[in-house]
């Protein structure tokens, strides 16, 4: 049963990280992930192409969904922070 499955766990946590755990979204998203890791295969037999680059495009989405977490966190600190009572002594 060596290599029977390598990187399930992986692609099951990104698919949710994706969706936000979203039960709705999660099985879209993973289909689009099975669809990309397929199709990376077929894109290098054929074309030449790494395997690398499907790689890349998924680092990308994880980039992009944890951005967002970063990005309402920092709102809230600067919204927090806004309203004249930090700094004023």
């Amino acid at each position: 049963m060596d290599n029977f499955s390598p990187g399930l766990a992986f692609d099951g946590m990104l698919a949710s990280l994706i969706a936000r755990n979203d039960i709705r979204l999660i099985p879209i998203l993973s289909f689009f992930l099975a669809a990309l890791k397929s199709g990376a295969l077929g894109m290098e037999r054929f074309t030449g192409v790494p395997k690398a680059l499907v790689d890349t495009v998924i680092a990308l989405f994880i980039l992009l969904a944890s951005m967002e977490g970063l990005f309402k966190f920092s709102f809230k600190i600067n919204k927090s922070g806004s309203d004249g009572s930090v700094g004023r002594g």
